[in-house]
């Protein structure tokens, strides 16, 4: 389905008139909203491998930190394979308050 298939439904289960484009209406953009959380909600729920993806960065002797450009605001790193040896590498936490990581 559709983000608008989506909006509609929901439309059409509540005994509004579907639109044509979401925002349309304030009420339809307000549905859409609603639309946004629930998908949110579903994605943050459980680490979907279909969400996955693979981000390739290039490293240097003497360098220890890298940014993961591509990442998006929200990611969580799950694997970082060396693929020149084929080792698994330590991913360290550098967040401030990381007791409770690991």
């Amino acid at each position: 389905m559709t983000y608008l298939e989506l909006v509609n439904d929901v439309l059409i289960r509540l005994r509004e008139p579907t639109v044509a484009t979401v925002t349309a209406t304030s009420y339809s953009t307000l549905i859409g909203k609603f639309v946004n959380d629930a998908k949110r909600q579903i994605e943050d729920a459980f680490s979907w491998n279909i969400l996955g993806t693979t981000i390739t960065i290039t490293t240097s002797a003497g360098t220890y930190s890298y940014a993961l450009t591509g990442s998006g605001q929200k990611f969580q790193v799950i694997d970082v394979l060396n693929t020149t040896s084929n080792i698994g590498m330590k991913n360290i936490d550098f967040r401030p308050d990381c007791s409770a990581c690991s």
